[in-house]
Formats: C-alpha cells, structure tokens, sequence
C-alpha cells in the first residue's frame, strides 16, 4: 500500500448549522500572512489546499488532489493540480488560467497511466476561438473550435470545478437547470480524437447556501449541481469547492487541508 494510504482515515466532513454568532468563513482569507508573498502585484494571495478521493458510500480512500492556487494583481488566477487516482491507476496534473471573470485563458493538462505518459494537451483561448494541440502515442493533433462569451473547460481537476457557475445568476436560475457550455478536454489512449476534447451542452443549477466543517474549518458555500450527478460546495471570492459529491459514481472528494498566504 502507498505511504500516502497507510493509516487512518480523517474525520469526514459534516453538512451543519450553525449557531447564532458562530464564526463562518465567508472567503477563503483564514491563512496567516506571511513573508512568503512578496510582489503583491503578481501574487496578492496564494491558496494551498488537498483533496482526499473517497468512494461516498464506504469511505475507502483511493487518491488524493493537490492544489495550489495563485490570484494576481489584475485579477486573473493561475490554478496547479496535482491528482493520483489509483482506482485506475493514473495521475494527471494541470496548469489552468482563468481571467478575472473566471473565463477560461488556457491550460496544459498532462496524463501518466500505469507507469508510462499517456498524453499531453495544450489549449488556448482568444476572444471566441478555441485552439487546441495534443500529443498522444505519438501523434500529434490540432483543431479549432468557436465558443460563446459564456463558457466553462473541463480540466478534470476539482479545483477548478468552482468556476464552471462564473456565469450562472443565482436570482434567474432559482434552482432549476440552465444550459451551460463547457469544453471537456480529454487524454484518451482508445480514442485519439478524444484528446483534443469537445464542446458539450451542461445542466448548471444553483440551490442555495450551506454551511460545510472541513479541515477543521467552517466554511459558508454556494452549493451547485453541475451535470444533476455532481453536487459542489462552493466557497468565496476564488470559487474553491470544498467538497464534491459524485452520487451516482459513488464518489467523494473533500477539502482536507486549507493554507492561505496573503
């Protein structure tokens, strides 16, 4: 058994009220400033947190996510993600931009499975136009794709998963679907042309506000559902998911550990 299975598992997280007074964490700005940031205009606050990957109904833990996020001066963000998966024996990191919309601005996502490098994507956006490049199994493989103002990208990375609502009102949605476009990047040895992904059409709701214990926090969060099988609990100005439940892939990923540097 990996070094990173081995011992018990942390307390799971728990959906709870709380009381009159209580102090909730409104934004993600808990951490201790420290000296580590010092140029506040590329980096005016950095976020480091962890995910466990657990099955949702036992509770078997079968991976982790790493992240690190870094919010710049003009209000873009540069998330990393760092994901072993040994359900399917995999890991995959990204490097993911936003702007300060939370529009996508481009991403690199590399694959590993079974001890060898599946794949690598790189994918652009400027105004309305997609380009994306992929080397897999020694091919390499390009196109370009038009996209709406309004759209998200699929990074399959848990960290980013907040930004896929950046667009979405809550007041218009009300609880019910609304159409969202996303483009699902994929590394994909059985089918090559998977790699480069594809636009897709998405159910974004929003329904409403909870609050969330996790890593020995308290966290106010928006909570969405995206595609109706994942529920997202959504926290602050940097839209970080604290917690995201996969039902009906019997799957549960939750906030671990939470670091802020300002």
């Amino acid at each position: 058994m990996p070094p990173f299975l081995k011992g018990a598992l942390p307390r799971r997280g728990m959906l709870m009220g709380v009381a009159a007074g209580a102090a909730v964490a409104a934004v993600p700005r808990q951490g201790v400033s420290q000296s580590a940031i010092t140029s506040s205009a590329n980096v005016v606050r950095m976020i480091e947190g962890r995910y466990d990957l657990t099955e949702l109904a036992s509770g078997r833990r079968f991976g982790f996510e790493q992240f690190t996020l870094f919010v710049h001066g003009d209000g873009t963000r540069t998330l990393e993600s760092r994901i072993v998966n040994n359900d399917v024996s995999l890991f995959r990191s990204a490097i993911y931009r936003v702007d300060a919309r939370f529009r996508p601005l481009d991403c690199h996502l590399v694959l590993y499975k079974d001890g060898t490098q599946l794949g690598s994507a790189w994918v652009t956006i400027k105004g309305n136009t997609l380009h994306a490049l992929a080397d897999t199994m020694g091919t390499r493989l390009s196109h370009t794709v038009d996209v709406p103002d309004a759209f998200s990208l699929v990074c399959h990375a848990g960290a980013a998963d907040g930004w896929h609502f950046w667009y979405l009102d809550p007041a218009q949605a009300g609880g019910a679907d609304v159409t969202g476009k996303v483009y699902m990047m994929r590394v994909n040895r059985e089918s090559p042309v998977g790699v480069l992904g594809r636009m897709m059409d998405r159910g974004l709701s929003y329904q409403g506000k909870e609050t969330v214990e996790l890593a020995g926090q308290v966290f106010a969060t928006d909570v969405y559902t995206f595609g109706r099988p994942a529920k997202l609990y959504v926290t602050g100005e940097d839209r970080i998911p604290v917690r995201l439940r996969y039902e009906a892939a019997d799957r549960d990923f939750y906030l671990t550990d939470w670091k802020v540097t300002t």
